[in-house]
């Protein structure tokens, strides 16, 4: 014997295994004493790496082949997935009696008795290059859709399969990348290609996914706590450089931990693109776990420092490497030297270099040496941090409480003492006003894109400040509104000149614990408000946890400068947006979306108002046509309606319901009268009623429906105890019945005209909140139910 198992041979019993070549020999258990259960692992290995062997000289024998026949190579594996039994039945045939598969394989076509398990013997089986994770995934996506019989064999294939990647993990945790183990680099805890990312990806999903109920109990358990095994030897081994915690190598030591090398061009270093994989692991299947908050939070720092910012990676036709300037681009190097922390980049002849210009063209062209795989996982990790504190509908939102204050001084656009300049400031802080009047816009959208702020429009002197021809734009979090007058209208625009804008549109994934409250926004060109993000990136990528409450949400524009044409929406939930509720507003004169929640979504609806919605009041659904690209199958929405009012106005459809379209709602308590003042219907079309609400604000108490119209006509809008001139005129045309969808704010006066008033604001040193509370009238402030 010699090689790996030369150095352990006194400690195993007398076993015939397969020679090893010495240049392949391993130095990781050279002089090592090992443990007992180290030594039971070993023996475990080579009683399999035998059986494997006597299985095909088995075979051999009852052929009439006078050598094994090869498996054709293949670049993966011929197949993307498992889509009939014939190449159901082929992977199986390549599964070796140990349990697992081959890489580079053609597994199209099924195996004969006698043929190699992979192209490549050293390799059978594997986790390098996807192997067994890989047809253990195919085999059990195709699971349900096997005849009873295939059924079987592929529930014992897969258990088999899983019971070699159990057997496989060290004693300490941590996955070679061949196991039975194969001798030289192959015996280290590999990351490279993502080895051990994918085995604890699937290790988790055996002990947690549906998809591998066919597994015995006891099976599923045995996986999730081997998986945390592995993560305790990540925690253990993220290489520390001068007492700093950073990432991890490509391989380690399996005995010791330390980084080691594999082949010439892949020598000691640290490795980006893996490590952010694992990262991104823990922080989505282990975020809680003892540890690794932190080891999160110092990977992160890590590639923050390591980034290489507004370059990205440029081949030229020969395949020579560079970097070429790409503003906003961030990309990292695929190894750093650990000592130094540089960019580090190895050819053949093992030596290092500083510059992948300095490597043969040969091995520029045939690695990966740059990456991106890290923002993915700094994306995540940051929406996870702000959105971690999310919660409840973004009702208990601080805002900017303790922060500074800052005073708005004047009404222009931007500039010092400008709405603008203490919106962009940076920090906790509460925006007072010692000025009244109009914000003229001109066309463009107020960006809030720092956390922590609250907007008190009820500092403002009478009447108030509104903001024309233009809204806000919250993409951050913790953001609370209050007491604005927000007007867009169409600026004096063409009909369908392309120009839309929201009131206030809380978008993407930064935009969570946001609280629109008492304000009174009217003559939108899209929608009067909004909740968004990319449609089918999923919940991490559209804001979430945000209320809309006491607001007046009136006249969106029909036929003005939308570029649609007629489009007078009241408010947007879209696709994949979470936990947006709408509770005590007035949506009045508003043709459709008085709400409207889109597919994935969900939130609630309680306590309001509405009045004259013409084609429709609350919508559920989706479109499926804007799916189609996508590859996902929209889901319906998610909504409780509760305590609500729907009265009938001149545009309003004959036979208007409270909730229609299709989607998922608990209806209950809610009123719906036509002109005649006759009740009419809760629901129209596909509405799927649920037994209880899918989710409710912690601290909310709906009012009875009865009670909702005297509320939200009390305290809805914005300075609702001193109410502007728009406000005043909306609220009676409701009381005589003579409010319309209007298709420009010159139907209805214009905007509005007000000099500018001028006072000064004593802001105390304490008490901030006290002193806030008392601009609004003891008489008229609002007590919650």
């Amino acid at each position: 014997m010699s090689g790996t198992y030369a150095q352990i041979g006194s400690l195993l019993l007398c076993l015939c295994v397969l020679p090893w070549s010495p240049a392949r020999a391993a130095s990781y258990w050279q002089g090592q004493d090992l443990p007992l259960v180290w030594q039971q692992y070993m023996q475990q290995s080579t009683e399999l790496m035998q059986h494997d062997k006597q299985q095909l000289q088995f075979e051999l024998q009852q052929s009439s082949q006078s050598a094994l026949l090869s498996a054709t190579k293949h670049r993966d594996f011929g197949l993307t997935g498992i889509s009939t039994e014939l190449e159901a039945e082929a992977v199986l045939s390549f599964q070796t009696p140990s349990g697992g598969w081959s890489k580079r394989t053609d597994m199209r076509i099924a195996r004969q008795s006698g043929q190699q398990y992979g192209s490549e013997p050293n390799y059978v089986p594997t986790f390098d290059n996807d192997a067994t994770s890989t047809q253990l995934h195919w085999l059990a996506d195709f699971y349900p859709k096997a005849a009873p019989p295939q059924q079987q064999r592929i529930a014992q294939a897969i258990e088999r399969g899983v019971a070699l990647v159990l057997k496989a993990q060290y004693p300490n945790g941590g996955f070679p990348q061949s196991y039975p183990l194969r001798g030289g680099y192959h015996d280290a805890v590999t990351l490279n290609d993502n080895a051990l990312y994918q085995l604890m990806q699937l290790l988790w999903q055996v002990a947690n996914e549906p998809r591998f109920a066919m597994l015995a109990d006891t099976t599923k358990t045995a996986a999730g706590a081997a998986f945390y095994r592995a993560v305790d030897w990540l925690l253990a081994n993220q290489v520390v450089v001068n007492g700093k915690r950073t990432v991890w190598g490509a391989q380690h030591h399996p005995l010791s931990g330390e980084p080691v090398a594999a082949r010439k061009f892949e020598q000691v270093a640290l490795v980006s693109s893996e490590s952010a994989k694992l990262l991104q692991l823990l922080l989505r299947y282990a975020p809680d776990y003892p540890g690794v908050a932190l080891s999160l939070a110092d990977g992160a720092n890590w590639f923050r420092e390591k980034q290489i910012k507004d370059k990205a990676r440029y081949r030229d036709a020969d395949g020579r490497l560079a970097l070429i300037d790409s503003p906003g681009s961030v990309i990292w190097s695929r190894f750093y030297d650990i000592s130094s922390g540089q960019p580090v980049f190895f050819d053949r002849d093992g030596k290092t270099y500083s510059d992948v210009s300095q490597i043969s063209l040969e091995r520029q062209r045939g690695y990966g040496w740059y990456q991106s795989v890290a923002a993915e996982f700094l994306a995540e990790y940051g929406q996870v941090a702000a959105d971690k504190h999310c919660t409840n509908f973004g009702l208990d939102t601080p805002g900017g409480d303790g922060g500074v204050v800052l005073k708005v001084t004047n009404l222009n656009r931007n500039g010092p003492g400008s709405l603008a300049a203490a919106l962009a400031h940076s920090g906790p802080r509460i925006v007072v006003f010692e000025v009244a009047g109009v914000i003229d816009l001109d066309r463009t959208n107020l960006d809030i894109n720092q956390s922590y702020l609250t907007i008190a429009g009820e500092t403002a002197p009478d009447p108030g400040i509104t903001l024309i021809k233009g809204g806000l734009r919250i993409v951050s979090h913790d953001v609370i509104v209050r007491h604005l007058h927000i007007r867009p209208g169409d600026a004096g625009l063409a009909k369908r000149a392309g120009w839309d804008t929201d009131g206030i549109a809380v978008t993407g994934s930064k935009a969570c614990n946001v609280l629109v409250e008492h304000n009174s926004i009217s003559w939108a060109t899209d929608e009067l408000v909004s909740a968004s993000g990319p449609r089918d990136k999923g919940p991490a990528a559209t804001s979430k946890h945000i209320t809309f409450r006491y607001n007046i949400l009136a006249e969106a524009l029909d036929y003005a400068s939308h570029i649609k044409g007629k489009h007078s929406k009241g408010a947007l939930v879209h696709d994949n947006v979470q936990q947006v509720a709408f509770i005590g507003n007035l949506f009045i004169s508003n043709d459709r979306r008085n709400p409207y929640f889109k597919a994935f979504s969900s939130g609630v609806v309680a306590n309001n108002l509405i009045v004259n919605a013409g084609n429709a009041a609350v919508q559920l659904g989706f479109v499926e046509t804007e799916w189609q690209s996508s590859g996902i199958v929209p889901q319906n929405p998610q909504v409780a309606v509760v305590g609500n009012v729907l009265r009938y106005g001149t545009d309003s459809y004959s036979d208007l319901a409270l909730v229609s379209d299709r989607g998922d709602a608990f209806i209950t308590d809610n009123q719906t009268f036509n002109l005649r003042q006759q009740a009419m219907y809760d629901t129209q079309g596909v509405i799927k009623r649920l037994d209880f609400p899918a989710l409710w604000p912690v601290g909310y108490n709906a009012l009875a429906a009865g009670e909702t119209e005297t509320m939200v006509l009390t305290r809805a809008g914005a300075r609702y105890w001193q109410r502007d001139a728009i406000d005043k005129r909306i609220l009676q045309q409701l009381a005589d019945g003579s409010s319309r969808i209007i298709d420009s704010q010159q139907q209805v006066g214009g905007y509005p005209k007000i000099k500018p008033v001028y006072r000064e604001l004593q802001v105390p040193t304490d008490n901030i909140n006290a002193w806030l509370d008392s601009f609004v009238p003891s008489r008229s402030k609002l007590q919650e139910p």
